[in-house]
């Protein structure tokens, strides 16, 4: 069954990745002293604990699926490969002609595009889930037998990778991102049905404070040019932070009933993996072929982006939840039938 505050922070997470994409472009073409310029960076910097939280979400949700049950090794990858890998390469070859279209790329990027998601900014979350899925029921069993090993050996991993080990791909590869994967099952094992009060103020605090950190850094390093060594450790204790935070706060807010909220969520929920792939497209076309020669401001160009590209995932998911709608009925006429 599935849990409300986890389908409302899916979601949250989902618009918070599109957000960061959107803001890319004004600030990589403009110089970050501009007034809108210094505020959509801080706006795209604060939100960098999205991507961490979504890996954080997978290890939460796969851990309350399986953690009572055996997993059936055949079904399990078949699913993924179902739901995950398909849909991949569907975008891609989508993403891949428009690219080349365009005479930005030929025929021999498609194989290095497909494995390294190089294709298109957002690819490379694709390939290292698609490795934390392979090695799902290997971490599961080492998780049951020693909880608390298994989160130390994975946040030293992802330490290491982000502070000491540097190379090109590095931030496809799996151990980069299991700490938060792991993370998210150690939270789904240990968390309480009611929210810590107390704790709760903990988190926000905790989070507020480096995410503020964790801008000004990264704004030194961007305008004053200034390279610092705290970045990396900061973003992943903010992720930490901000994991936990949502997730009670959603607890929190879906403790009550609010029947519009549920209808947007359950709106954009079954969509969220879609809209994740597709989004970089819409804010592409949005770019180079609609608002290119007409919006030329920071300003403009953001607001012009949000519009559009948030009218093109509506209409998407009103034909995927329409096409779910059609299936959904359609089987339950051919079983009728038998």
């Amino acid at each position: 069954m599935k849990l409300k505050n986890i389908s409302l922070m899916n979601v949250f997470m989902c618009f918070c990745v599109i957000i960061i994409h959107i803001t890319s472009y004004p600030i990589e073409n403009s110089e970050i002293d501009k007034t809108w310029v210094l505020i959509l960076f801080c706006i795209n910097e604060f939100l960098r604990f999205a991507v961490p939280c979504f890996v954080f979400l997978s290890g939460y949700k796969l851990y309350r699926r399986y953690k009572n049950e055996k997993i059936d090794i055949k079904k399990f990858y078949f699913g993924r490969l179902k739901k995950i890998v398909i849909p991949y390469i569907i975008c891609y070859i989508i993403y891949f002609f428009y690219f080349y279209n365009k005479g930005w790329i030929g025929f021999p990027d498609f194989m290095r595009g497909l494995v390294t998601g190089r294709m298109a900014a957002h690819f490379y979350y694709v390939i290292f889930t698609i490795q934390l899925y392979i090695l799902f029921p290997l971490i599961l069993i080492l998780f049951e037998k020693n909880s608390n090993l298994t989160l130390a050996i994975s946040c030293l991993s992802t330490i290491i990778m982000n502070q000491v080990i540097s190379f090109k791909y590095d931030y496809l590869i799996f151990v980069t991102w299991i700490l938060y994967f792991v993370f998210g099952m150690y939270v789904a094992k240990y968390e309480k049905e009611k929210v810590n009060k107390k704790a709760f103020v903990f988190e926000l605090l905790g989070f507020s404070i480096l995410s503020i950190f964790m801008v000004y850094i990264n704004y030194k390093t961007e305008v004053l040019k200034e390279i610092s060594i705290y970045y990396p450790p900061l973003l992943i204790l903010c992720s930490i932070f901000a994991s936990v935070f949502f997730l009670n706060l959603f607890k929190i807010i879906t403790s009550k009933e609010h029947k519009a909220l549920e209808a947007i969520v359950n709106f954009f929920d079954p969509n969220t993996y879609y809209i994740f792939l597709y989004h970089v497209f819409f804010i592409e076309i949005t770019q180079f072929d609609i608002i290119h020669a007409h919006l030329n401001t920071p300003k403009t160009v953001f607001l012009g982006q949000i519009l559009i590209v948030f009218w093109a995932i509506m209409i998407m998911c009103v034909i995927l939840n329409f096409g779910r709608k059609m299936l959904k009925k359609a089987k339950n006429e051919v079983f009728i039938r038998n």
